[in-house]
């Protein structure tokens, strides 16, 4: 489940990666797949993040975000 950044620094970049298990596979099949590849349009856009880097690899990704200038956790 997803929420909004608590993070009070406008700019700062984070990067986070998600790592499978065993070096199982984070996707199953291609609609799992593109369901992650939509995402950036609809979540980052309502959270003003930016996300520059994102790095696709069977058993791990790695995203490189920055948040909003004008960050606002309310």
């Amino acid at each position: 489940m997803l929420r909004k950044a608590n993070i009070g620094a406008p700019g700062a970049l984070h990067r986070i990666i998600i790592k499978q298990i065993e070096r199982g596979k984070i996707f199953y099949d291609d609609s799992n797949l593109d369901n992650f590849l939509n995402w950036p349009d609809i979540i980052l856009t309502d959270a003003k993040t930016t996300c520059f880097k994102r790095t696709l690899i069977p058993n791990h990704l790695r995203l490189l975000l920055g948040t909003g200038l004008d960050n606002d956790t309310k």
